[in-house]
């Protein structure tokens, strides 16, 4: 009987069992990862045979369950995938969660297998390259931190129910999108400047997915080219741009970063060695003596995140100025003592993953961001390739439109969106059948009251789309706003899920 973990381990990696290997192997997924075989056969007919291989992908999905026989490994093309037969593996062997080695026997037959994450270079295909392939709706963030605060309050959001049907990827990514490519490196743009480079560039050809841009406020050439009523800017090829959206009572002149998200004593929240993030508003340099200072306080910017270059000062007096707080880091000076920050990534990261006393943060705010997500992913109606085959106009301000495999009811309302959704307000909805056989939809939240968007005589087809709708969620209701001087300002989807199972079941049997 094969004994299994019985060799000696490869140099720099530690031993694992099979069922730890199954744990670690799902944490591949999203990553490159580089794969190199060596096999060895040897028979009384060949003394010794040794070859080896190397190639490597992104990883799309890893299929890994205990009790099957089989681990599959799967990139995003079909030639990419690795199949790992359990049977035959006789030792598993791990290297910081991020390499492993195994050893595989059967027979005559002996192969060791590295598969390694590694962040591949933009000249062979990197992360630059997935933004032009990408065969999925891609959301891109400014910063490498940015997309891991939203991933984290999209999986919390949809564990309460909320954006289940968002369909996009993160282009997730741990280094600068600049250093994906040795031209935008030398030409040192910072975070805005390299997005805004690449946003452009993507929306010069035709996509058939949408690309998704996400900026940072805190910069007024972006503001000034991107910024729009609606929440986002279209640029052509289905390539959009969104700025952040200002926080809730928080004001500043200077913009936002995305961490400006979170509540302030959640932006403060301390991890287990006592590290924390620090905001520009914390920090005076005047006549009054203060625990913390740092140079990189900016009196414009109270919201600014810093993550390093703070001191504790240490005695009484208080230190006036940049000037004088470095002359005191120069000359090593024992009064001032430099705190232990905790960098921006490693905020996001224990956010991401949900450390304790970093999974409960208010992120309620996001809902700003995914809102406009939502509406830029449900504005097919007003792509060209979106030709219905028939319409029904049920209303003076409502049609609706049937396509192969399922119809879409549009309103046009003429109501203040922004008024509806202020201070985060989520828009509800209502539908119900009046006396008059007439069907009722509305709109509002509990702070401004509802209006009526839509009064539709009971007809044969809006009774089928009730039907339809019942029967098939992808059968929407569509909401396009438009402001007091009638221009378009965004659509919104309306009457989703459970809510609509309820009323449209009560419409047909009133």
């Amino acid at each position: 009987m094969k004994i299994y973990n019985n060799l000696e381990s490869d140099f720099g990696y530690e031993k694992i069992e099979k069922d730890k290997l199954l744990q670690l192997l799902p944490n591949l997924k999203n990553s490159w990862i580089k794969i190199k075989i060596i096999s060895n056969y040897s028979s009384q007919c060949i003394l010794n045979e040794l070859f080896s291989t190397e190639f490597s992908f992104k990883v799309k999905n890893v299929d890994a369950v205990s009790d099957e026989d089989f681990v599959y490994i799967y990139g995003y093309k079909e030639e990419e995938r690795l199949i790992l037969d359990l049977g035959t593996l006789s030792q598993s062997e791990c290297k910081e969660g991020k390499s492993f080695h195994l050893i595989i026997t059967k027979d005559i037959y002996w192969s060791e297998l590295y598969i390694s994450k590694f962040i591949p270079d933009f000249e062979v295909r990197g992360l630059l390259q997935d933004i032009v392939d990408s065969e999925e709706n891609i959301v891109v963030t400014e910063g490498k931190t940015d997309w891991k605060h939203l991933k984290a309050a999209l999986k919390r959001f949809q564990r309460a129910g909320i954006y289940n049907d968002l369909d996009f990827k993160f282009l997730e990514y741990e280094t600068g999108l600049e250093e994906q490519n040795i031209n935008l490196l030398d030409k040192k743009l910072q975070g805005n400047s390299t997005l805004k480079t690449i946003c452009i560039y993507n929306a010069l050809f035709k996509n058939n997915k949408k690309k998704i841009f996400i900026f940072d406020s805190d910069t007024k050439n972006i503001l000034d080219e991107f910024s729009d009523e609606k929440g986002y800017k279209y640029l052509g090829n289905n390539v959009y741009a969104i700025v952040i959206p200002d926080p809730s009572n928080k004001s500043s002149v200077n913009g936002f970063e995305i961490e400006n998200y979170y509540d302030d004593k959640d932006i403060k929240a301390k991890d287990k060695q006592g590290r924390r993030l620090f905001l520009s508003k914390e920090f005076k340099f005047d006549e009054d003596v203060h625990k913390y200072y740092s140079r990189k306080m900016n009196a414009d910017r109270p919201y600014l995140i810093i993550d390093s270059d703070v001191y504790e000062n240490l005695t009484d007096e208080a230190i006036k100025s940049k000037e004088e707080l470095s002359n005191l880091i120069n000359s090593k000076n024992k009064n001032i003592r430099k705190v232990k920050t905790l960098s921006k990534n490693d905020f996001a990261e224990n956010v991401l993953k949900e450390v304790d006393g970093f999974d409960k943060l208010n992120i309620v705010e996001f809902k700003k961001i995914f809102d406009i997500i939502e509406q830029i992913l449900i504005e097919d109606f007003y792509s060209e390739d979106k030709i219905p085959n028939n319409q029904y106009v049920i209303s003076d301000n409502s049609v609706i439109l049937e396509f192969n495999e399922h119809k879409e009811l549009y309103i046009n309302a003429k109501v203040d969106y922004k008024k509806l959704t202020s201070n985060n307000k989520t828009i509800c909805s209502e539908i119900y059948k009046n006396e008059d056989e007439t069907i009722e939809i509305n709109i509002g939240n509990f702070k401004f009251g509802f209006y009526t968007i839509a009064k539709i005589n009971f007809c044969q087809e809006i009774n089928l789309f009730i039907i339809n709708k019942l029967n098939d969620a992808s059968n929407r209701i569509y909401v396009n706003f438009f402001n007091e001087k009638e221009e378009y300002v965004c659509t919104i989807e309306i009457l989703k899920g459970e809510s609509f199972d309820i009323l449209g079941r009560r419409v047909l049997e009133n």
